[in-house]
């Protein structure tokens, strides 16, 4: 039984005390199968128990995958920004030098006109 493989450090979830009332009139053989569905019920307990405690490990490694998705999409859109910011900065430096150019072709202009 999966019982018989569990470390000895574990307690119980469930200890079972035998009735003393039927043992005492002669009917110990009807508590025979109170102790083996006792038995059962520990070790449906216990495989519930497994079944979710690797549902829960499943969950926390699809969470790390998630996680560790959303850190490289949140990198990739990081260098996005940055290199969006680079053409921002260049374009406005094209933008002010234009500005400059054509002021100073308006200055030379009007300094030369009669």
């Amino acid at each position: 039984t999966m019982l018989a493989s569990r470390s000895q450090d574990e307690v119980p979830i469930l200890s079972y005390r035998p009735p003393t009332e039927g043992y005492l009139n002669g009917s110990a053989s009807s508590q025979v199968a109170s102790p083996i569905a006792a038995v059962e019920s520990l070790e449906t307990l216990v495989k519930q128990k497994d079944r979710a405690i690797q549902e829960l490990k499943d969950q926390k490694t699809n969470l790390k995958n998630r996680i560790r998705e959303s850190e490289n999409e949140n990198a990739r859109l990081t260098s996005h920004i940055l290199q969006l910011n680079e053409e921002k900065q260049t374009i406005e430096e094209t933008e002010l030098s234009r500005k400059n150019l054509l002021r100073q072709k308006v200055q030379e202009i009007i300094l030369s006109s009669p």
